[in-house]
């Protein structure tokens, strides 16, 4: 009889710990919430859309800064995808459309590092006016040309974001390769070229552009970053050579910093492949890292 009542109380104590297990691991997942927002920028309106972990007070804050000549979603839609992903685990995000991407109403002639910097200041401002996020656990993350970006602001504003992430991120050497020196030339000589990226319509980019490209070296405002940096990258990337990221982490000054390679993938990391194997690599090392930074 005894040894029956032991039996039921160990049954019971596991059930109660199963079902106490299963009760914490629901709690822990949020449904994702989307809003399109208008930011009003310095200069000009920010078409962005805001990712909520619903019933979640105070989200830490993922701002994501997309590539050249993409949108607020990404390619393949790599952002729209990821927004979820982040917020079903508890972390907010706001992305959105720099000038002439998306549904952006400013012209490409408006975008630079120093412009870039200036809207992700304006996107702050607006996170903060609005009482929905953990302005002290905020991250800053981007693809590319995207990646440049948030290590200048990272640098610019250092002090702001507890956390920073690239995908890719290109360095000054290599964005300066993009375009040729005729069109340098030519932007020099009228103010702007049109550039044609192929899978869009075309842009008008800058003299602003290559002055601010030098004028704001990431490769030294790296330097500058407290935050702990992650550097993402595939093994066969022959748009933003791995060395860039390689670079990063040999003169990032946090220790926390570090490289993530993923082997067999390119720049774009099979986004438009239909095979979603590199990006989900990509995405659980995304959320891994902002699990551990913020």
């Amino acid at each position: 009889m005894k040894r029956n009542f032991l039996a039921i109380l160990l049954v019971a104590l596991l059930v109660f710990t199963s079902c106490t297990s299963i009760k914490t691991e629901v709690e822990n997942v949020y449904v994702p919430v989307d809003e399109e927002v208008t930011i009003k920028g310095e200069k000009y309106d920010i078409p962005a859309i805001v990712t909520l972990p619903e019933g979640m007070e105070k989200a830490p804050l993922i701002i994501m800064l997309h590539g050249t000549a993409s949108d607020k979603n990404e390619a393949g839609g790599a952002y729209s995808k990821l927004s979820p992903i982040l917020a079903e685990n508890g972390f907010a995000s706001i992305r959105f459309d720099f000038p002439g991407c998306g549904e952006s109403t400013a012209d490409y002639t408006n975008y630079s590092n120093k412009t870039a910097v200036r809207d992700v200041e304006d996107v702050l401002s607006y996170a903060k006016e609005s009482g929905k996020f953990d302005m002290d656990r905020v991250a800053i993350m981007g693809w590319s040309q995207g990646g440049t970006d948030a290590l200048v602001a990272a640098g610019e504003l250092d002090g702001t974001f507890k956390s920073v992430l690239t995908w890719a991120g290109a360095l000054t050497g290599s964005l300066s390769t993009m375009f040729s020196e005729e069109q340098k030339n030519e932007a020099y000589q009228n103010g702007f070229f049109v550039y044609d990226p192929g899978f869009r319509a075309p842009l008008n980019v800058s003299k602003e552009w290559f002055e601010d490209l030098y004028a704001y070296n990431v490769d030294e405002i790296v330097k500058k970053i407290s935050a702990p940096i992650c550097s993402i990258h595939g093994s066969l990337d022959d748009t933003v050579p791995l060395s860039d990221s390689e670079y990063v982490q040999a003169v990032a000054q946090n220790p926390a910093s570090r490289l993530e390679i993923i082997e067999g993938t390119d720049h774009l990391y099979g986004v438009f492949s239909g095979d979603d194997t590199f990006f989900n690599i990509l995405a659980d090392l995304t959320l891994s890292w902002f699990e551990e930074t913020l």
